[in-house]
């Protein structure tokens, strides 16, 4: 499977470079695979720590505007958060669940895992809508359904209905 992911990337490079004819161009061409190895090195670092997170962030200095990888890098500060109960990893956590967002608006993860920060920050409003957000972009995905569940019921109990 390498080869052939090697292959295909190797091919790409040579077509996107025969359709290039400027330095703005090559340049740009330089940055996607800068970003790719970056983010082919935090996948390989070890689970939620503060090397993956680095690795990432070289990942998106070079090329920004992949969803995916402030999607994943999202998930690493998250785990963090989560694990030592951080406030300002949340913050970062969100930051990049954000800019993944605006780069993908129907990144189904995305809403969902922010949904599940502002239901742990008390934003229980805004939970709900990104919950939502995400149930209606993919009505089989279990993790934003079983979220919005427990949500409702947990506004319910709150209010008293």
């Amino acid at each position: 499977m390498g080869t052939f992911v090697s292959n295909v990337v190797l091919l790409n490079i040579i077509l996107r470079l025969l359709t290039l004819s400027s330095q703005e161009g090559l340049h740009e061409e330089r940055s996607i695979r800068e970003g790719w190895y970056w983010r082919e090195k935090a996948l390989a670092a070890p689970r939620s720590s503060y090397r993956k997170i680095h690795y990432y962030e070289r990942s998106l200095q070079a090329d920004p505007d992949v969803a995916a990888v402030h999607l994943e890098l999202a998930e690493v500060y998250y785990d963090l958060a989560i694990s030592y109960g951080y406030r300002d990893l949340f913050e970062s956590a969100e930051n990049s669940l954000q800019a993944a967002l605006k780069t993908d608006p129907y990144l189904v993860p995305a809403h969902y895992r922010l949904g599940m920060i502002y239901f742990l920050r008390g934003n229980f409003e805004l939970s709900r809508r990104e919950l939502e957000e995400a149930h209606l972009l993919d009505p089989g995905y279990l993790p934003a359904k079983n979220s919005l569940r427990m949500l409702r019921k947990k506004l319910e109990m709150v209010t008293g209905e």
